[in-house]
C-alpha cells in the first residue's frame, strides 16, 4: 500500500483588520507571513494549498508567485472553516487522480515559528481521527481534519449565518488533542509588531 499524501492547506482568508489587511503579506523579521509559513511546511509535507476567502481578493495576484494551488470560500463571510472546507474538497478530487489516500491538515498563516515536527504529530493519530494542537490554549486552525468529514462540515456551514467555530466542530467530530511542546512555536501575529 502506498505511503498517504499529505496536503497542508494555509489559510490566508482573514481580513486582518488588526494588522491593516492582507495578513499573509504582514512582514515579521523583514519577510511576508505567508513566506515563513511556506519555508516552514514545504519541507513537512507533499503539497501546499492556500485558502483564499474570496476568488476577487487584491492578493491573489501576489500570493501567485509562490506557484501553489488556491482554494477559494465556497460560503463567504463565514469564517475560516470554508476555508477548510474548500481544502478538503481540493483534497477528495487530488485523491481521486491520484488514487492514493489523502492526509489533510491546515496552519494559519500568521504563524511564523511552527515547529519542523508540526505535521508528523498531528498524523500520528490514525487517518479517521481528526487531531489539534493545545497547550495553554487550543488551536483549532492547527488541525488535521479527515475527509470523511466534508459532508458534516458542508451542511453546518450551510446551516449557519454567522459562521462556525473550528473548535467547536472538532469537538463535534471528538478530535484528538496534541499536547504542544513549546508553547512560542505557536506565537501568532494578530496586531502589529511594535520595534
Amino acid at each position: 500500500m502506498s505511503k498517504p499524501y499529505v496536503i497542508l492547506n494555509i489559510l490566508c482568508g482573514g481580513q486582518g483588520a488588526r494588522i491593516g489587511g492582507n495578513k499573509p503579506l504582514y512582514p515579521y523579521k523583514s519577510t511576508p507571513l505567508i513566506e515563513h509559513s511556506i519555508a516552514i511546511l514545504t519541507p513537512q509535507c507533499d503539497e501546499i494549498i492556500l485558502s483564499i476567502n474570496d476568488k476577487q481578493n487584491p492578493i491573489i495576484p501576489i500570493l501567485q508567485k509562490y506557484d501553489l494551488n488556491m482554494v477559494f470560500d465556497e460560503f463567504q463571510n463565514l469564517g475560516p472553516m470554508s476555508g477548510i472546507l474548500a481544502g478538503m474538497k481540493y483534497s477528495l478530487e487530488k485523491m481521486a487522480m491520484k488514487k492514493r489516500d489523502i492526509i489533510y491538515l491546515s496552519a494559519p498563516c500568521d504563524m511564523p515559528l511552527l515547529p519542523n515536527n508540526y505535521v508528523k504529530r498531528l498524523i500520528n493519530y490514525d487517518s479517521e481521527t481528526a487531531t489539534f494542537y493545545s497547550g495553554q490554549r487550543d488551536y483549532p486552525l492547527c488541525a488535521k481534519f479527515p475527509l470523511t468529514y466534508i459532508s458534516v462540515l458542508e451542511n453546518r456551514l450551510k446551516l449557519s449565518d454567522k459562521g462556525l467555530g473550528a473548535y467547536w466542530f472538532l469537538n463535534e467530530i471528538s478530535a484528538k488533542p496534541v499536547k504542544i511542546e513549546n508553547e512560542g512555536d505557536f506565537m501568532n501575529i494578530n496586531s502589529p509588531i511594535i520595534t
